[in-house]
């Protein structure tokens, strides 16, 4: 079942030809294993799928705006998403790039369809919002770095935490693993967070700058949760707000963990996919950041998991 899900996941991204517009990281089957970590069993196969469709959407965008885009350019991308994903509205850009955004915004009408015929009403307003949120939060990132401003700890994590595209990313999942849910229990998990997805959202955000703020700061980003309690704690070296990152994701996955397993919290499918979520990409990133540099380690954990023989013992 896995094999056939990522045949046709390679399919639809080879058909795509994204790859051939623009230099980006291709790691569609990655997120695939992402994926399977999250919701493993047979009913869930449309979420794993979604699970990987959204990631590599998100990494067409989040290099296009890292590598291609001005901020005009992506103030544009974000009004034709709130103008319901109307690609007419980007003007002015080069073709490929302009290319790039038609394939996601055409994948995105198909996954809002699939959302919206579970849930038995429309969905667009809630996903075009998480995407919105994800835009704008990678808007002041980009504000940040041409201004070359180190935010505080409070203000970059309120940020940083959204433009990591966990809402867009997560909310999918929820909205094919679930029954109806009101607008109420949607607006909990993406609005006024639940301690429960607070934490979720952080260990993720967190464990990425953990492994990735020497590399981006390469690429010019300054801001990181480590530079920020750097500059909240001006005594403070580098080695030491890595540290103290570090155990403080260590602390809050303990707290996850417990909410977890407290035999009071009766969690539902959709909670444990999103507890689930979490802990594959923690698993994905023992090895470093297991996104950008795949081909190793994460790599032959795709080989374990999907290719070579269980063997068994008699």
């Amino acid at each position: 079942m896995y094999k056939m899900e990522m045949k046709n996941l390679s399919r639809w991204w080879v058909n795509s030809g994204v790859s051939k517009l623009i230099a980006m990281r291709e790691r569609s089957i990655e997120y695939f294993l992402w994926g399977v970590s999250a919701a493993d069993t047979m009913e869930f196969s449309s979420i794993r799928i979604a699970i990987a469709k959204l990631s590599t959407l998100a990494t067409i965008m989040d290099d296009l705006f890292d590598d291609y885009a001005t901020l005009d350019q992506v103030k544009l991308i974000k009004q034709a998403i709130v103008q319901g994903w109307d690609v007419s509205v980007v003007k002015n850009i080069p073709q490929n790039f302009k290319m790039c955004i038609e394939f996601v915004f055409k994948t995105m009408k198909e996954l809002i369809n699939e959302a919206t015929k579970k849930q038995g009403r429309d969905m667009m307003p809630f996903i075009t919002k998480a995407w919105e949120d994800y835009i704008e939060a990678n808007m002041e990132h980009a504000r940040w770095k041409s201004s070359g401003h180190v935010p505080t700890y409070n203000e970059y994590i309120s940020t940083a935490t959204t433009s990591a595209a966990i809402g867009p990313i997560l909310l999918h999942p929820i909205l094919l693993a679930g029954p109806a849910l009101s607008d109420n229990v949607i607006e909990k998990m993406f609005l006024n967070k639940s301690r429960f997805y607070e934490l979720i959202w952080m260990c993720i955000r967190l464990i990425d700058d953990t492994r990735d703020f020497e590399d981006d700061r390469r690429h010019g980003e300054i801001a990181s949760a480590i530079s920020s309690y750097m500059r909240d704690h001006t005594e403070c070296l580098e080695v030491q707000a890595l540290n103290y990152i570090t155990n403080l994701v260590e602390e809050l996955l303990k707290e996850l963990r417990w909410i977890y397993l407290n035999p009071d919290n009766s969690l539902l499918d959709w909670e444990k996919i999103c507890f689930d979520f979490n802990r594959g990409l923690q698993f994905l990133y023992i090895f470093g950041d297991g996104i950008t540099y795949s081909h190793k380690e994460v790599k032959h954990q795709v080989f374990k998991v999907f290719v070579d023989p269980v063997v068994m013992w008699k």
